[in-house]
């Protein structure tokens, strides 16, 4: 069972979770947590990186943060530089991380599958003094500094580039490892560590800045939680991960008040509510929130006068202090970088905007397939939210005792994409964007660079699968398979 401890100011309608001091001291630093960690227990394996099938010890890792901490030292990198990353997970992103972290870097991270315009306004925000990505958005990332006017040097996390520097440098050992010490931050564990951007289900992302206290009081948290157990909760990037937690027991159930949280539900009238009755939740943390990065007004918005963040969400807490979340306000809420309908009116709007992006994809790929030998449009033409079958090998000519079965074979394969391929996916395109799908493959002469282009542009909307049959599809059309 998980206990938080939670109270109830019945006079303030205020629920408390735990409250327990951190577990290092005001002046430590997420860094010098992480190295005393990692130190105690040397050999234990820390990391298993799936990619390479590369494994290292707690003791491997500190070595590597020890040196990234030292080379950014070289480098003259002060406190409070900011240190871009765009990579997915690999060998030595930790290390990096831990090392920016241990001599009171700002780390800003962004996720790969940002658009154009998401990094250019990501850049612009916080016009990071260093930047780290992984070499297949290298040339992205260099045109969108250039275009920013950001002049620092871009190193690459994996897929390096001949002539481009890469993490490796940082790597390197100096022989110096062990007279390191971590530098004392000035005002301590309150200076930001980290740089998040929200969702932007309201408008262009926020730089969302939490502290190394806030990020610490996680280890609170997770020392609550038992081992093996599924749990469930609530959170926000600005209350640095959930407020709420615990085992799911009832419908709507995200649990009780995490440590060093508290919790009220407030009417439209923002008096706070007692239990069982349902308004907008607020919350506040007794680690300060440092805001949006550079955008006061913005939260002004979210955050009144006695810190409580107003969450935009409307739930209840019961009679045994569990929150129960009902309702998003906002019209639309993202997962995994998806923008999913909150409303009936979003969702009929979404399931048209998505009828037209499938429907005029899948007929530009019919287009180009009715060149093929072996493809029978009378057999297998495209419907509007199925797109090809990867095994288009069997859509010859049936001969008439197995037309049935193909034909069986064929709504299977129909089945499949429906459930598994753009359906989903179609989902994230941002309303802008499907004026630019309209017109894709209208010049056949071009037919890899613009596959090239949507690809690049949406690789986080189109499944792997499809992206292996279009890929099929280009080398057969142009009889060389093309170099995504």
């Amino acid at each position: 069972m998980i206990s938080t401890q939670t109270t109830y100011n019945s006079e303030k309608k205020i629920w408390h979770g735990l409250q327990k001091p951190l577990d290092y001291g005001p002046n430590s630093s997420l860094g010098s947590a992480i190295l005393e960690s990692l130190m105690k227990d040397p050999n234990h394996i820390t990391q298993i990186c799936h990619p390479s099938g590369k494994t290292y010890t707690n003791s491997e890792i500190a070595n590597l943060t020890i040196r990234v901490a030292q080379y950014f030292q070289k480098l003259q990198f002060k406190l409070g530089d900011i240190v871009g990353i765009c990579a997915v997970n690999s060998d030595f992103i930790a290390p990096l991380i831990f090392g920016a972290w241990t001599i009171g870097l700002i780390v800003n991270t962004m996720d790969t599958s940002f658009d154009v315009d998401g990094l250019r306004h990501a850049f612009v925000m916080t016009k990071p003094k260093i930047m780290f990505c992984d070499g297949t958005i290298y040339h992205k990332i260099k045109e969108l500094f250039e275009e920013c006017n950001l002049t620092k040097r871009i190193y690459t996390m994996k897929d390096h580039i001949e002539g481009v520097p890469n993490i490796n440098e940082f790597l390197k050992g100096t022989g110096e490892e062990q007279q390191f010490k971590v530098p004392s931050l000035p005002n301590g564990s309150n200076e930001v560590a980290v740089i998040l951007f929200s969702s932007g289900t309201t408008g262009l992302p926020k730089g969302v800045c939490l502290s190394h206290a806030n990020l610490l009081n996680r280890t609170i948290l997770y020392s609550y939680i038992p081992k093996l157990l599924f749990i469930t909760g609530y959170g926000m990037s600005e209350t640095s991960g959930a407020c709420t937690y615990g085992e799911m027991k009832a419908e709507f159930d995200v649990g009780e008040v995490a440590a060093n949280m508290e919790l009220k539900v407030v009417d439209d009238d923002n008096v706070p509510l007692g239990c069982g009755k349902l308004g907008e939740l607020h919350l506040r943390s007794s680690l300060p929130w440092h805001g949006y990065y550079k955008d006061p007004k913005a939260t002004a918005a979210i955050c009144d006068s006695e810190r409580w963040i107003h969450s935009g969400d409307i739930g209840y807490v019961d009679e045994n202090g569990r929150y129960r979340v009902k309702k998003f306000l906002d019209k639309s809420v993202d997962y995994m970088l998806s923008r999913l309908a909150n409303s009936e009116e979003e969702r009929n709007l979404l399931a048209k905007e998505k009828d037209s992006v499938i429907t005029n994809i899948s007929e530009c790929i019919e287009s180009h397939l009715s060149k093929l030998d072996e493809y029978d449009s009378e057999l297998f033409s495209i419907p509007g939210y199925v797109l090809l079958p990867s095994d288009d090998s069997k859509l010859k000519v049936c001969t008439e005792e197995d037309e049935e079965k193909q034909n069986q074979y064929v709504q299977q394969l129909k089945q499949e994409f429906l459930e598994n391929s753009l359906m989903l996916a179609s989902i994230k395109l941002e309303n802008e964007k499907y004026d630019a799908l309209e017109n894709l493959f209208q010049d056949e002469m071009a037919i890899e660079d613009e596959l090239k282009e949507m690809l690049n542009n949406y690789d986080n909307q189109i499944s792997t699968k499809i992206f292996n049959i279009i890929k099929s599809l280009v080398a057969k059309i142009t009889n060389e398979a093309p170099n995504f």
